[in-house]
């Protein structure tokens, strides 16, 4: 087990099984190869100053799952430690304002998937273009050019927005539950909002009230005391989120497209490949 981890389980025993399947599950993702891809030179299209959605072929496509794919994966890799430090060393509002943006990644990776799924059932995978031109382009810069003129000059026109996050951690719920989807992680998402935004909810646990007969006398501390109910539901999401955004991102790597004269074909992941992502992100170490 890592420091982090091992010090939890010591705090809270009965989540160790729980904390060393998530290590498990930590040390088989970052055995996974990360070969390099190619870019494709993508031509856009700027009309009356507005740009256009993508053109979608089969380079672009394998480039944006690529893309994704690697992205989410390394970005979950990379706050995971920082999550279950936060908790070890009992600093709760640091590791829940993490824990939400590993569940954002997961989602995205979720949200894009179904995106592909659906596009590819319809015959209408060129639709894709804008989905694609949010995910790798859009930042959210783009909203302040309205009040702040001159954050125009920095943005490329093809810098438009992002991707809504209520309908991908929607899709990230559907990903985990499938037909038993009742938006579980959408409450666990906006439960861990409130630590990540300024709202009081987010620190209770640095305050305490004692009544009294005009009210309640209250005290804010600055020494964080995790409970045991908080850390692990908190670690319960974050094994889920880890299982739903790397098996996400792992089913996107295993799309493969190709030219079909003027449309794109495709192919969907591989049995091997889906058993492996069962096997070995899914179940893998599960408690």
């Amino acid at each position: 087990m890592s420091d982090a981890s091992d010090s939890l389980a010591e705090t809270f025993p009965s989540l160790r099984e729980l904390l060393t399947s998530i290590d498990q599950l930590r040390n088989h993702i970052v055995g996974l190869p990360l070969p390099a891809f190619l870019e494709p030179v993508t031509v856009g299209l700027i009309v009356d100053g507005v740009a256009q959605p993508l053109a979608v072929d089969a380079a672009s496509l394998t480039s944006w799952t690529r893309h994704i794919g690697f992205s989410t994966r390394v970005r979950l890799l990379a706050l995971e430690p920082a999550i279950l430090e936060s908790f070890a060393a009992s600093r709760v509002l640091a590791g829940m304002v993490l824990l939400r943006a590993h569940l954002e990644a997961s989602a995205l990776a979720a949200h894009c998937l179904r995106k592909l799924t659906d596009a590819a059932r319809s015959s209408a995978l060129p639709d894709l273009g804008t989905l694609i031109q949010q995910t790798l382009f859009g930042t959210s810069l783009r909203k302040q050019v309205k009040t702040q003129a001159w954050l125009d000059n920095h943005l490329s026109t093809f810098q438009q927005g992002t991707i809504q996050i209520t309908p991908a951690v929607s899709d990230l719920d559907r990903h985990v539950y499938q037909d038993l989807a009742k938006g579980t992680l959408n409450t666990t998402y906006s439960l861990l909002c409130e630590y990540s935004h300024p709202n009081l909810g987010g620190v209770r646990h640095l305050m305490s009230a004692i009544d009294s007969a005009a009210g309640w006398a209250i005290q804010y501390s600055t020494a964080e005391t995790p409970e045991g109910d908080s850390v692990s539901g908190a670690l319960t999401t974050l094994d889920t989120t880890m299982r739903a955004g790397y098996s996400a991102a792992e089913l996107l790597l295993g799309w493969h497209f190709c030219e079909d004269g003027a449309n794109v074909d495709y192919r969907t992941p591989s049995k091997a490949h889906l058993k492996s992502i069962w096997t070995d992100i899914i179940k893998h170490g599960a408690t």
